[in-house]
């Protein structure tokens, strides 16, 4: 395919302002969270900041700019990064981190955890995962992909990432690491270069009006005398961004893109699904909606049925195979007590796989296998694959490892795939 030719997209706006966060760090470990960002610290380091120190998105350190999306890319090593020695560099601080943020306010307090009051909260996102540490230690930039009244708020539902009133509060001593670099939005770039440290409007993108983000942001934003607009890619950025950093790839007419064959697993034909990729059942997380939305986009998606009763789960069943008639499963709990019914049900729905959260008994293995589900039980040690594998009646498993924040999180993952390979290759 050519590259992708006209002037700069909004996208591509955005990305060059994610890169400008990282404009004078030097040598420090830039951890992107999201397409738009690793494309902006990409950039960042092959322009104006050669030595921000990148990750391959797993355990390795690596000097070239590899494109995004390509997994077979070439990779310079520079180091090796492994799980265990990631908290050594987050404490540390040598480190710029671009998370999300579901919810903003004024001084930069973030959630990510939930939405609505704590005791009963509307919608469960992510939880409160590393934005307490990040901020502590870290220097803390964000990217809204969508600038909204929801997001940019008066008060967080929870507080995940620390804002400067609550840094402030802490004291020197423990918020002296403590920075929150920019925050970049589909519409502007925006900081907190005031003198109460509130969020000021930086820059608004081509294209915007001031009065476009005051109207989309829930709060009284400090404003300039006068908002610039934000900078455009320069015609080396622009070409560096379109032929080495995002190209195109090929895609098959009217559909999705083509799936690399090193990501065609046995585990894409055991699920008749497309993509390796299986949607964890997290409860009040992984409902109707996000199961037929992974399934239909060519993953396995996995209904979370500890936090429903048996009724919800019969509508909420029915509600996936409304949506898509992909592939999907159930997540069940064996000490549920009518986990046999449960059983029962998802044998006469015909849902494709079903996953457990705690150990199954073998006589509820045999049952769905019995209805034609494949089982997937969940293995988080290594006496667990050794005993699934002396049933010899399951097609597959899930390792759960730290990284997942299970129950059985000791080990991370890499450590945990080296016991569980020749456990289960008998």
């Amino acid at each position: 395919m050519s590259p992708r030719s006209g002037p700069p997209t909004r996208a591509e706006v955005c990305a060059v302002a994610c890169a400008e966060a990282w404009r004078g760090d030097g040598e420090v470990l830039a951890n992107p969270i999201g397409t738009i960002p690793t494309i902006g610290s990409r950039l960042a380091k092959a322009t104006f900041e050669p030595d921000l120190v990148m990750t391959d998105g797993e355990a390795l350190l690596i000097e070239n700019i590899v494109p995004v999306g390509v997994p077979d890319a070439p990779k310079v090593v520079s180091g090796w990064n492994p799980y265990r020695s990631m908290f050594d560099v987050v404490w540390n601080g040598p480190r710029h981190v671009m998370m999300g943020a579901t919810q903003v306010d004024v001084y930069g307090n973030q959630n990510i955890a939930f939405i609505g009051p704590a005791d009963r909260p509307r919608t469960q996102l992510l939880g409160f995962r590393g934005s307490p540490g990040n901020t502590i230690n870290n220097t803390t930039s964000y990217w809204v992909p969508n600038h909204s009244p929801k997001v940019f708020v008066e008060r967080v539902d929870a507080v995940c990432g620390i804002g400067y009133d609550r840094a402030s509060e802490l004291g020197e001593v423990a918020a002296r690491f403590h920075r929150l670099a920019r925050v970049v939005t589909n519409l502007a770039v925006l900081d907190f270069d005031t003198p109460d440290h509130s969020m000021r409007l930086a820059s608004v993108h081509p294209g915007v009006a001031v009065t476009d983000v005051v109207g989309a942001t829930g709060f009284e934003l400090a404003l300039p005398d006068e908002v610039p607009v934000s900078r455009l890619p320069t015609d080396e950025e622009l070409r560096m961004i379109r032929e080495e950093i995002d190209p195109p790839r090929p895609r098959r007419a009217g559909g999705p893109l083509v799936t690399h064959p090193v990501l065609r697993t046995r585990a894409c034909e055991l699920f008749g699904i497309e993509h390796p990729i299986v949607q964890t059942g997290m409860g009040w997380v992984a409902g109707a909606r996000l199961t037929s939305a992974t399934s239909a986009a060519g993953g396995l998606g996995i209904l979370a049925s500890a936090t429903m009763t048996f009724d919800d789960l019969q509508q909420a069943i029915r509600e996936v195979k409304e949506r898509t008639d992909r592939p999907f499963g159930v997540n069940l709990r064996s000490d549920t007590d009518d986990v046999v019914e449960r059983i029962d049900l998802l044998g006469r729905e015909k849902v494709r796989v079903g996953s457990f959260a705690l150990a199954p008994r073998p006589e509820l293995v045999k049952r769905l296998q019995g209805h034609g589900v494949l089982v997937m039980p969940s293995i988080g040690a290594r006496r667990h694959a050794e005993k699934v594998a002396e049933w010899g009646s399951t097609q597959c498993s899930c390792r759960e490892a730290r990284e997942a924040d299970t129950q059985v999180r000791s080990r991370p993952r890499f450590c945990c795939l080296r016991w569980w390979i020749p456990s289960t290759s008998r």
